[in-house]
């Protein structure tokens, strides 16, 4: 127990603790480990509440998203959510088509042609194509562009929401963040369950969806951020590792934009743009928030 790999935790003067784990595959090994992460004082929770009803389906399968267990779940996750990920290319195809103009601007060099630059394409001066025939490099954006950046997607949600209802907010951080990466930007995916509790205390989850190095893979990221059994199994597991005591009823959910102003609030990715998300609970919603968050990356750039 005492050398399990602890989460990374801080606190800010707006009287919240978080506790972020860099994959939710950490959240798994929490629970197989039985809970060495969980906080001192949260223990009384997580052996009252989180093990014999939130891990044993106390609700019946559907406020799981149709997962009958959490090793469900968890198969889910190793697997990954075939059919959520082929929502979210069907959704990603469609936000393609429509946002036009709003698409992010590549920031890698490519090559352009035209009647001046650094090589000479033989075969276009043979055929006389000289408006055409040489070629150079240059960026697609311009400087003030953050190379790196970070997608912060609000995660989780409250009792009455469901499987369909959470998809949403997931189907446009990743559609999103795919289509940053093929413009260039290298991105991380960050998913942000902030709660609420007596007293004007705050709690802030945050779970490493895809780090900056991994590609998208939409069938994991569809199974941890779209899936609500993983929320309400595993996100609810996390939250009892921040250092804020939570009652048995659990708190309420916290839009976290009201948390976060600065990456600096969060104790790390301190060098990064933010892009948050906020909640989408249908697809109307979603491609609202896509066009204003490619508008975001726009005046960015």
């Amino acid at each position: 127990m005492a050398d399990a790999k602890q989460p990374y935790r801080w606190k800010t003067d707006k009287n919240l603790h978080g506790v972020h784990f860099s994959s939710p595959l950490d959240l798994l090994q929490c629970w197989a480990d039985d809970g060495p992460q969980v906080a001192p004082c949260n223990i009384g929770v997580y052996k009252q509440i989180w093990k014999p009803k939130m891990a044993k389906r106390f609700e019946d399968a559907s406020w799981y998203g149709g997962a009958p267990s959490i090793e469900d779940v968890v198969e889910k996750v190793e697997d990954g959510w075939a059919s959520g990920a082929a929502r979210i290319d069907g959704y990603r195809n469609e936000i393609q088509d429509s946002v036009g103009e709003l698409r992010p601007v590549a920031i890698r060099r490519v090559k352009v042609r035209g009647a001046e630059g650094d090589e000479l394409d033989y075969d276009r001066m043979r055929r006389g194509d000289t408006d055409q025939m040489w070629t150079r490099s240059v960026r697609r954006a311009r400087a003030k562009v953050a190379p790196v950046v970070t997608v912060m997607m609000a995660w989780g949600c409250n009792a009455f929401v469901n499987q369909e209802a959470m998809f949403w907010t997931g189907a446009v951080a990743i559609g999103v963040t795919d289509m940053l990466e093929e413009a260039g930007f290298r991105v991380a995916l960050v998913g942000c369950d902030g709660t609420g509790l007596d007293g004007g205390r705050n709690a802030l989850l945050t779970v490493e969806a895809k780090s900056f190095n991994e590609p998208v893979n939409a069938a994991l990221l569809a199974s941890t951020m779209c899936h609500v059994g993983f929320y309400r199994t595993f996100g609810f597991l996390g939250l009892l590792c921040t250092d804020t005591k939570f009652p048995t009823s659990y708190g309420r959910a916290e839009d976290f934009r009201l948390l976060v102003d600065t990456p600096e609030d969060l104790g790390y990715y301190a060098d990064t743009s933010l892009i948050k998300v906020s909640w989408c609970r249908s697809r109307d919603e979603a491609l609202r928030e896509t066009s204003r968050l490619l508008e975001q990356v726009a005046v960015m750039a």
